[in-house]
């Protein structure tokens, strides 16, 4: 008697478990890996047919640690078309200093570049400067309080170009 009556209970206790199961059991509602990391989403940059020089809205950093840039270039055409996108920081919302520049797009691409924010040991001081970091030069090390991208009028005849640039920001 008391056999059958333990089946059922069993299969309650089954169906419960896989009820009440957390969610790192069923993959369809796992969180994205990003997410363990606290990674904020920032899209610095969507633009359109870019054919003039752009500066980009000021993003604040918080407490950011470290991010990565991308740099996705969708579309250019014109006749030798090249663009230099630098990524700026501000302590006062005034004076702005490249600490990223992607390599020079001349076609259509994407480029990753990780910035660590804290204090690295042995940084070299560098010049502030506006719009004229070298290509694929990145400066570590402690930023403002914001970012934005610029870059200057696009290079070649009828250049034009379409890109997206996002930043990953962690804490």
């Amino acid at each position: 008697m008391f056999g059958a009556m333990a089946r059922p209970l069993l299969a309650v206790a089954l169906v419960l478990a896989a009820c009440t199961a957390p969610p790192e059991a069923t993959p369809q509602t796992r969180a994205p890996a990003r997410a363990a990391t606290n990674a904020i989403e920032l899209v610095l940059a969507n633009n359109s047919a870019q054919t003039t020089a752009f500066t980009g809205n000021a993003f604040s950093l918080g407490g950011a640690t470290s991010m990565f840039l991308v740099l996705d270039v969708t579309a250019a055409s014109g006749t030798s078309p090249t663009l230099d996108v630098k990524v700026q920081t501000t302590e006062d919302g005034t004076s702005w200093c490249d600490f990223a520049a992607f390599g020079q797009a001349t076609a259509v691409s994407r480029q990753i570049v990780r910035v660590v924010t804290i204090v690295v040991p042995n940084t070299a001081q560098v010049t502030c400067t506006d719009a004229t970091l070298a290509a694929a030069t990145v400066h570590q090390g402690p930023l403002g309080r914001s970012i934005r991208i610029k870059h200057l009028a696009p290079g070649g005849t009828t250049p034009s170009f379409t890109y997206t640039v996002k930043v990953w920001v962690t804490d």
